[in-house]
């Protein structure tokens, strides 16, 4: 627990903005079940439809930023290390590493839990449960940029970390954009993308497959994380 919230602190606004997206998915959660009572116990014209239906939106691209931002945490361990001078004092506190990287593992295990959770409801709450999907594939890529970040982080190659994140934030960024919309334009169109083999399997059984082999990627990745952090010139 001293080691979770150590990480935290490393980087405090960060984690202030993290907090702030957890608190505008519940935001939009709570305001999508105000649109749905309204909707339901009061007659609506189309231009009261059309306002209803722009707002869901609104608030379902808030969510999917959000998820953005939170999948990529680890980024933010990096960029402390990258910019800080008390690197070297850092490492030279007196704590074993396992302890640190089982802390690293489980806080971001635990946010995405959390993530997939509050997603998920608010999936439910507008009717399109499957749109979760698009959360799966954004945190499996996140933990594969996470696995290959914090070796390189460990390893005292921050620069490089810091490059690779902004490259695999613009590549999670279109196929998040491109998942999305192909489940959403499923539902909006009834194009009944599922009888078709390749967006099947791509948009409603690939992220399932890709989810575990990313997380099972990220945790027995652990002994690297161990053995790159003790060999680390900055330890």
């Amino acid at each position: 627990m001293r080691e979770i919230k150590l990480i935290a602190k490393m980087t405090p606004l960060n984690t202030f903005f993290t907090i702030v997206c957890y608190l505008l998915i519940i935001i939009c959660i709570a305001l999508n079940l105000i649109f749905s009572n309204a909707a339901t116990f009061h007659s609506i014209n189309s231009s009261e439809q059309t306002i209803f239906f722009f707002s869901i939106d609104f608030l379902t691209l808030i969510v999917i930023f959000s998820t953005l931002y939170i999948s990529f945490y680890s980024m933010n361990l990096v960029d402390f290390f990258r910019k800080s001078n008390a690197t070297p004092f850092f490492f030279s506190l007196p704590w074993r590493y396992k302890q640190l990287i089982k802390a690293h593992i489980i806080l971001i295990t635990l946010m995405n839990i959390i993530l997939i959770g509050l997603c998920y409801v608010y999936f439910l709450i507008i009717d399109k449960p499957l749109l979760i999907m698009t959360v799966f594939v954004c945190i499996a890529i996140a933990y594969v940029f996470s696995t290959i970040i914090l070796n390189l982080t460990y390893s005292g190659q921050y620069d490089f970390a810091n490059i690779l994140g902004v490259v695999f934030g613009i590549i999670l960024f279109f196929v998040l954009m491109f998942h999305y919309n192909s489940i959403n334009n499923d539902y909006e169109m009834n194009l009944n993308l599922n009888n078709i083999p390749f967006f099947n399997i791509f948009l409603y059984h690939f992220p399932y497959i890709f989810l575990i082999f990313s997380i099972c990627l990220f945790i027995f990745s652990y002994p690297m994380y161990y053995k790159k952090l003790v060999s680390s010139s900055k330890c």
